[in-house]
């Protein structure tokens, strides 16, 4: 992956997709959810998940691998790092929050 571009290419087209297509067919499934038969949910709630991870993965492989600059310059942005530290003290003080609920009642 690093000194193929091929492989890379074909693995950002495959994530894309593959993530493209998990999104937009629960968003089907939720628009036309008489038209979705119990086989077709099952499908969707085994692997909806496990294939949205899989398509991140074939995403950020080939950037991990040392490849992809425009996706490393994009995620170094000053503004991801901001997003990364109110996410992070979000979640150290969420707790908080839900004891102050769970005990005011």
């Amino acid at each position: 992956v690093k000194h193929n571009n091929i492989s890379r290419w074909v693995l950002y087209i495959v994530g894309v997709n593959l993530t493209f297509w998990i999104i937009f067919s629960g968003y089907w499934m939720i628009i036309n959810i008489d038209q979705w038969s119990e086989l077709d949910d099952a499908l969707f709630l085994i692997f909806g998940r496990p294939g949205f991870t899989v398509g991140l993965m074939f995403i950020v492989f080939p950037v991990l691998a040392g490849r992809g600059r425009y996706l490393l310059k994009f995620f170094g942005c000053q503004f991801f790092n901001i997003l990364a530290k109110l996410t992070f003290a979000t979640y150290m003080v969420h707790d908080i929050f839900i004891k102050l609920k769970e005990y005011s009642v």
